[in-house]
């Protein structure tokens, strides 16, 4: 054999063999494309209807804590409920807060009307009104049933009181 044909079969195509031992890469967890955990759902459902925003938060710290573990897919499954469950909750809050105004702007309404049909507030009809004389008289003049009398310690009825 001549040299040119030795020193070809002793060094590899495309270099030099490398020096010391070759690293191993190992691969690290997997990552889901989009974030598992649905963290502002789950504020907007706790901020607007909490009952059932305690299942999303509960879901979303197990989205968590798998996604951390590198567990891909309870981290997604877990996800998923944390979402499903804040929608539910920002839904129903959501529907609670227009029916909260909704009633108020009825209960706004029919006050107006009652006010605006009865002549004013406190007044009944015919005239009367809720108020009562600090005497506790009649429209005649005459002591009420129950009344004390007045209060400079004569008897309404004229009975004349001993000082036993």
């Amino acid at each position: 054999m001549d040299a040119a044909t030795t020193t070809a079969t002793a060094e590899p195509v495309g270099g030099p063999p490398p020096v010391g031992p070759t690293p191993i890469v190992a691969p690290g967890p997997a990552r889901p494309a989009a974030d598992p955990v649905p963290l502002g759902w789950v504020i907007a459902a706790m901020i607007l209807f909490w009952p059932t925003a305690i299942p999303a938060l509960l879901s979303s710290h197990r989205a968590a804590r798998a996604a951390g573990s590198g567990d891909v897919t309870t981290a997604a499954r877990e996800g998923g409920n944390a979402k499903r469950w804040s929608v539910i909750s920002v839904c129903v809050g959501a529907a609670l807060a227009v029916l909260s105004v909704l009633v108020s702007v009825v209960w706004v309404a029919v006050a107006a009307v009652a006010w605006h049909h009865d002549g004013g507030p406190f007044t009944l009809e015919g005239g009367r009104t809720h108020e009562q004389p600090f005497d506790h008289r009649g429209g005649d003049g005459q002591t009420l049933p129950g009344d004390p009398g007045p209060r400079d310690g004569t008897d309404p009825r004229g009975n004349q009181g001993s000082d036993d």
